[in-house]
């Protein structure tokens, strides 16, 4: 067999090296899974961590836990008015008399005064905006609290009652936490191991 000369040689490892830089430029670079789910250290609690690309998918949107002034639960009363004042046959107040005598025959009913309950005041209490809410099948409530860097963890919270699209909370995050309001269902997929393949 006949020897390569220096100047073949150089030619062939050269011809090699533009080979790889060819089959480099060319592959298929691996891409990063839009979904992936972790764990807080040291604890079982779930941090689905979402790529930029698969948050502007989904058109994630967040809220904040809030102090506002809401009406009251539907169906409170408050405070009703004062007693109401029995009127005695001749049109004067009879004091001490429990109920109202009864009417001469083709009397009109003797009037009272008693004006109807009256509802209570809005008063300040923690609010969430009622799309953040899921609930599990036992019936317990949560919410995705936003942690930053695009990782989402559950957060669990009492929901007293609805109102004007605001979940009233008897507990849960504090005030000023961001929750998310639109996307959390894609979130509980991801947890679920399910429509991870939907956020790519």
């Amino acid at each position: 067999m006949r020897a390569l000369s220096r100047p073949a040689l150089a030619a062939f490892a050269l011809s090699g090296l533009a080979l790889v830089a060819c089959s480099t430029s060319t592959g298929t670079r691996p891409t990063a899974a839009p979904a992936t789910l972790e764990t807080v250290p040291g604890t079982n609690q779930a941090v689905v961590r979402l790529t930029a690309a698969a948050a502007k998918r989904i058109d994630l949107q967040t809220g904040k836990v809030e102090t506002k002034p809401v009406p009251a639960r539907p169906g409170a009363l408050g405070t009703a008015g004062p007693p109401a004042t029995v009127v005695g046959p001749g049109g004067a107040a009879a004091p001490g008399d429990t109920e109202a005598p009864k009417p001469k025959r083709g009397a009109a009913p003797p009037p009272t005064t008693a004006p109807p309950p009256t509802a209570p005041a809005a008063t300040q209490r923690t609010v969430v905006p009622f799309p953040a809410v899921l609930y599990q099948p036992s019936g317990d409530a949560f919410v995705y609290v936003d942690r930053g860097d695009l990782t989402f963890v559950r957060a669990a919270v009492g929901v007293d009652y609805v109102v004007d699209a605001m979940a009233v909370l008897s507990s849960g995050p504090a005030v000023g936490t961001a929750v998310v309001t639109l996307g959390s269902t894609q979130l509980l997929g991801v947890e679920a191991g399910v429509g991870a393949q939907e956020l790519g």
